[in-house]
């Protein structure tokens, strides 16, 4: 078995008397087990996965078994040659884990009070993952709460409405199916009728906890009055998008206030509306479907001062999404220019300066076997598969919640466009050609404000 050959690798190479490896092997072993059984349970990546998870049993080892000191006890009365030249041992079995981790875990940490202090006052960086403290002041609490609460509206409540409707039926409130499934049929157009957005909801307070998680900063180079619609196109996707959802479904970042005449509608794909309850709960945010229907009722309503927010780039795009890169899908994306000439809506270029740096994304070259198969993937599926990986709750390593980043969303001005009910292709590539230089023109006059240097290009693909 992988886990008893490099138990008995470490002993091995430690040349330790027959009483403690006793004592290792009380500790070490049980550690190592309980560890190698995390690092299965969770995908972690990247190098030294599997110790990674080994360390988090060891953590527990630490607490329950009152040996450890034993072995601390002998490798503090070492000479300090013979220190160096375990921790070297040591650290070759496992490559690139560094020296300093092991003199913490053999030589520093004496006792639990000084482990729990160490937890407390500050991070702590052990084998690679780095821990949260205890001790987060309650606004940060509070942060990362609003950040599980949109996470269980996006995951976890799909499952649980895919479940509940069976498990009613086997009960006294059977009949809940059948009053919200009279409901769903009068209001299934309704992602296309513009939604019904509520001030109460897009004000709630969790919503201002998200945004300053990250923080999220809204910025306005331009007015946008109420005289007419707007089809406002959001760079970049990232991988979840969460700029364009957190400025424009709720009032978190001011967008009420900096556009009190413009009243926004955030696009997204229709099977987003699948979902009992929660498809509700989303309309009353703004959110409306992607299809031209939709948009179009955005567009063409005779009530001025509309804006239909679309993420242009779509799920191709999220493929790019990588820290430190700008890199759009939009070369060949012409059908929101094409709504936007037929309805006469004025254009509004965005760009999101820090969306591509919550998530950190495995790589996916094109034409790497990985590559190819997302992009199968999103062909059959209509949604892309990025492998990436965030921070949890109680480490800052690795887990699904978003790095806290700084994003800086900013709002370009408006293209006008003269309305034409039937535009020439020749007609649309010159104003698609227009808008991609006024979103150049925005990235270049503002990345070196958000956290780019002068050398950084935005790749238009």
């Amino acid at each position: 078995m992988a886990v008893q050959q490099y138990y008995n690798m470490v002993v091995d190479s430690l040349e330790i008397d027959d009483k403690l490896k006793e004592t290792f092997t009380g500790v070490a072993r049980q550690s190592l087990f309980a560890g190698a059984g995390t690092a299965v349970g969770g995908a972690i990546g990247g190098k030294n996965g599997a110790f990674l998870g080994a360390l988090l049993g060891g953590v527990i080892g630490y607490f329950t078994t009152p040996d450890y000191s034993g072995l601390v006890t002998y490798y503090k009365n070492l000479p300090e040659a013979r220190k160096a030249e375990i921790v070297e041992k040591v650290q070759s079995l496992v490559g690139s884990i560094s020296v300093e981790d092991y003199k913490i875990w053999f030589g520093l940490i004496e006792n639990k009070e000084m482990m729990l202090n160490m937890l407390l006052q500050k991070p702590s960086s052990v084998l690679g993952i780095e821990f949260a403290p205890l001790n987060i002041p309650l606004q940060r609490r509070l942060q990362t709460i609003a950040v599980l609460h949109h996470f269980f509206l996006t995951l976890a409540i799909v499952i649980m409405m895919l479940v509940l409707p069976i498990y009613l039926l086997f009960t006294s409130f059977w009949w809940l199916i059948f009053v919200y499934a009279t409901w769903l049929y009068f209001d299934w157009e309704s992602p296309q009728r513009g939604a019904y957005p509520l001030k109460w909801f897009r004000d709630m307070r969790v919503h201002k906890y998200f945004a300053d998680y990250f923080p999220v900063r809204l910025h306005k180079t331009a007015e946008l009055d109420g005289s007419t619609n707007y089809l406002v196109g959001s760079h970049p996707h990232g991988i979840i998008s969460l700029a364009a959802l957190v400025n424009f479904t709720s009032n978190a970042t001011g967008v009420d206030k900096l556009f009190p005449n413009v009243f926004f509608r955030l696009c997204t794909l229709e099977g987003q509306f699948w979902t009992p309850f929660r498809r509700e709960y989303a309309m009353l945010h703004g959110f409306i479907g992607c299809s031209k229907k939709s948009i179009n009722w955005v567009l063409e309503n005779e009530k001025k001062g509309l804006a239909a927010v679309l993420v242009i780039g779509g799920a191709e795009e999220a493929l790019d999404a990588h820290p430190g890169h700008h890199t759009l899908t939009l070369s060949n994306r012409k059908g929101f220019i094409r709504l936007a000439i037929e309805s006469g809506a004025s254009l509004v270029p965005c760009y999101a300066f820090g969306e591509n740096d919550i998530y950190t994304q495995i790589e996916n070259p094109k034409g790497s076997k990985l590559r190819e198969f997302q992009t199968w993937a999103k062909q059959k599926l209509g949604i892309s598969p990025p492998i990436f990986r965030g921070r949890g709750v109680f480490n800052y390593t690795f887990g699904l919640l978003p790095f806290r980043k700084p994003i800086d969303y900013v709002v370009g001005n408006p293209i006008k466009v003269e309305k034409n009910k039937n535009p020439s292709r020749e007609e649309v590539d010159k104003v698609h050609a227009r808008y991609v230089k006024e979103l150049v023109e925005l990235f270049e006059a503002h990345k070196t404000k958000y956290g780019c240097d002068e050398t950084t290009k935005l790749v238009i693909q």
